[in-house]
């Protein structure tokens, strides 16, 4: 198995958190995209640059929590992370708020805010 990655990216921290909170972070090869040759493989192998992405031999994931479901799959991995649940917690907000920002951007940009 393979975890493509890359630093700057919120859910790539949030799986490699898991892994190392479950103490399995030596058990998948790790492949930080900053590396053009890595950033190449995931570009041709899973036919697009998302990350975090897991390749299990020709199956590419590409959603963090799909990611962490199939890592406590494969690994057999029987215990919850509670700093990864804190963490999905808290992502789920920031994305609702974002959303909600997003949302009042575009009616401030059509005047459609009613005062």
């Amino acid at each position: 198995m393979k975890l493509y990655y890359k630093d700057d990216c919120p859910f790539s921290l949030k799986v490699k958190s898991y892994l190392s909170e479950t103490g399995n972070g030596n058990r998948v090869q790790l492949l930080n995209c900053n590396n053009v040759e890595y950033k190449k493989a995931l570009a041709s192998g899973g036919g697009k640059l998302q990350y975090p992405c897991l390749q299990i031999d020709e199956e590419w994931l590409y959603e963090s929590e799909e990611i962490i479901y199939r890592l406590k799959e494969e690994l057999k991995i029987h215990i919850e992370s509670p700093i990864t649940d804190y963490i999905t917690c808290v992502f789920e907000k920031f994305i609702k708020i974002k959303s909600k920002v997003s949302d009042m951007e575009g009616k401030l940009k059509n005047n459609s805010i009613p005062f």
